[in-house]
């Protein structure tokens, strides 16, 4: 799969730079557990393997995102809840999903790194699994 990358070195060399410039913004606790939530929902579990640690929130979310609500704690299931919004129907999102977030505590740059961080899990998550490589996760 990777070999399709080296027929556009320009195309490699972009996505390099985007996710090096977004290297602060998602290594967050917040922006790994919502990647986490997206590669969960969308079946990457190559992916959801490099955000996941040996917590028992990430061993509930292997389960799928219901069961890690139940053991999150209040700012988690706002991230959790805000991050399977946007992977499973972004066109929906609006304000009232950012408040709960908000009242959590995070600040509004906090909660655009998490949005980041969700939107470039998803594009990873497809072009993984358009590359051939993921196995089954689903939500």
């Amino acid at each position: 799969g990777a070999w399709l990358f080296a027929h556009d070195g320009k195309v490699l060399y972009g996505w390099g730079r985007l996710l090096e410039s977004l290297k602060t913004a998602r290594s967050s606790s917040a922006s790994r557990l919502a990647a986490a939530v997206t590669s969960r929902i969308n079946g990457s579990a190559c992916c959801f393997g490099r955000y996941a640690d040996d917590s028992n929130l990430f061993a509930a979310l292997h389960e799928g995102v219901e069961p890690a609500l139940n053991a999150a704690d209040r700012q988690q299931q706002a991230l959790i809840a805000l991050a399977a919004q946007l992977t499973r129907s972004p066109e929906r999102v609006n304000a009232a999903h950012l408040q709960p977030l908000k009242e959590a505590g995070l600040s509004s740059g906090q909660i655009f790194d998490v949005i980041l961080s969700v939107a470039a899990a998803s594009w990873g998550n497809r072009l993984m699994q358009g590359l051939g490589i993921s196995s089954s996760a689903s939500a």
